[in-house]
């Protein structure tokens, strides 16, 4: 299954209303968030829950309520549902999540996956997951997390219809702003390996420029998650009122 050339991602782990009043924190807020974007152009939702005091959560209840929502809601939309720590979770607790979810879609940080971790139980980790049903998208920070996962998963022979990258481009920090030849690393790297040339890719970045990185990966074959989680801003580098304004800005540069 392909990915969705726009996955819009509207929340993340760490923004709250008090960044921006528009930052969707319950769940029929993310519901409608996502049957908004959707209309305006986004295929796929990259999923974030929230606890009632908005701290990021990870809870099987709770990401299957969203899911059935989102099912009812708008089900033609792709759900992909975050495995992300947050600074909250190990790694242990990720693993489980995934086993009693059963999701059909997921991302999962590398990076986070190899935190206090013997080198057996990823590997198992891994092999398991790659036998799954699961669509899962990973996650990378830098060219040499992709090494690293390369050089681990290639010999477990994963089939990469299923298997995704996301490359992101610079780091969750204060007034991070992303640069397009971040971009260059990954594909050099890809380029290196013909065994995953074929996997498909896709991108995020942070502030003012997330749109003009974008919009360059799309022209290098790459996808585009774009949202409130990476920027609150447009193209023009200005505020937006919501992430399918600043969803709409993107697509109408596509079209």
């Amino acid at each position: 299954m392909t990915l969705a050339r726009v996955m819009v991602a509207p929340n993340g782990a760490y923004k709250t209303t008090r960044d921006h009043p528009a930052i969707p924190v319950t769940i029929a807020q993310t519901i409608a968030t996502a049957q908004a974007c959707y209309a305006v152009g986004a295929g796929a939702l990259h999923a974030h829950i929230r606890r009632p005091d908005q701290r990021h959560w990870l809870d099987v209840g709770a990401y299957q309520e969203l899911l059935q929502g989102m099912q009812e809601a708008v089900p033609q939309m792709d759900v992909q549902i975050t495995t992300e720590a947050g600074g909250i979770y190990d790694a242990a607790f990720q693993r489980k999540l995934i086993a009693d979810l059963q999701a059909p879609f997921i991302s999962l940080s590398y990076a986070e996956m190899l935190r206090d971790t013997d080198d057996s139980d990823v590997t198992a980790f891994y092999r398991e997951l790659l036998q799954s049903t699961m669509r899962v998208q990973h996650i990378f920070y830098s060219q040499h997390e992709l090494a690293d996962f390369l050089l681990r998963i290639l010999p477990l022979e994963p089939d990469w219809e299923c298997h995704y990258a996301l490359f992101v481009l610079g780091r969750y920090s204060h007034n991070q702003q992303s640069r397009i030849s971040d971009l260059n690393p990954y594909l050099k790297q890809l380029q290196q390996t013909p065994a995953v040339q074929s996997m498909q890719w896709s991108v995020c970045a942070f502030g003012d420029s997330q749109i003009d990185c974008l919009l360059a990966a799309q022209r290098l074959g790459g996808c585009m998650r774009i949202g409130f989680e990476n920027a609150l801003v447009g193209v023009d580098g200005k505020r937006v009122d919501s992430n399918q304004q600043q969803l709409a800005q993107l697509i109408a540069l596509l079209n």
